[in-house]
């Protein structure tokens, strides 16, 4: 991972997740605000475009970690939902019992379905900050059968199928109990997963904190992206996190 300069250190580990093994890249910057920040990948792992964004988030947040998790990278087990779930729980328990201070969140995509499983689960939401969701995927069902075929490309083992998702899951972000945000750039690959119209039901049904629609972002890929992140990060993510765009 290329991290910024004032990155006091970085790793990779496993830890001993409810499955197995889950594959964790960290990011640690004792000179940087203390903020701890859980990037989630979405179904494809920890690609490139996740370990830029850690390495711009590290340059002003202390506290940064990207899980591959369960069918992920080198994590053992394959991802579903519920077993997606499972992981995130067990990633912010662990952070918690490291780090002082609540969890801001950080999800990609289809990663947001794991959240939506546990809206219901108080315990676990006391530990979280807020939630921003970075490419919001309005109708997941009816992109199962691409998504199944490009998992083979980045090797994920995948326990997917069409009974865990559904066409319309705009009212489930009804439920989620802290600040959340949406930060959908209105490119071409982004308006596939969801359009202006469904991103106006979202904020008539689930009613998050700010929906942002910047013109630009960087894409969800396998390739390291310095100034899309970068002017994410600088005009969305931080504003977010210090509270400014409360």
């Amino acid at each position: 991972m290329k991290l910024s300069k004032e990155t006091t250190q970085e790793t990779m580990s496993f830890l001993n997740g409810p499955s197995g093994k889950i594959q964790v890249y960290a990011l640690n910057n004792d000179k940087a605000k203390k903020e701890q920040i859980l990037i989630l990948p979405n179904g494809y792992g920890v690609l490139e475009y996740c370990k830029s964004l850690g390495g711009a988030l590290s340059s002003k947040w202390s506290n940064i970690f990207i899980p591959n998790l369960r069918g992920q990278g080198l994590s053992d087990g394959e991802l579903s939902i519920k077993g997606g779930s499972e992981d995130v729980k067990f990633m912010c328990k662990e952070i918690r019992s490291v780090h002082d201070g609540k969890i801001t969140i950080i999800v990609h995509c289809s990663a947001m379905l794991y959240l939506l499983n546990l809206v219901h689960e108080k315990k676990f939401w006391l530990n979280i900050e807020r939630v921003i969701l970075y490419g919001y995927l309005a109708c997941p069902a009816i992109h199962l059968d691409r998504f199944i075929k490009k998992t083979k490309k980045y090797g994920v083992r995948v326990k997917f199928n069409e009974k865990e998702l559904w066409h319309s899951n705009s009212f489930k972000y009804r439920d989620i109990p802290v600040p959340f945000f949406v930060v959908h750039p209105l490119n071409k690959i982004n308006l596939t997963r969801a359009n202006k119209t469904q991103l106006n039901e979202l904020n008539k049904y689930s009613n998050p904190c700010k929906i942002l629609t910047p013109k630009k972002g960087y894409e969800i890929l396998d390739i390291w992206q310095n100034h899309s992140v970068s002017n994410i990060v600088t005009n969305y993510y931080s504003p977010i996190i210090d509270g400014s765009m409360n």
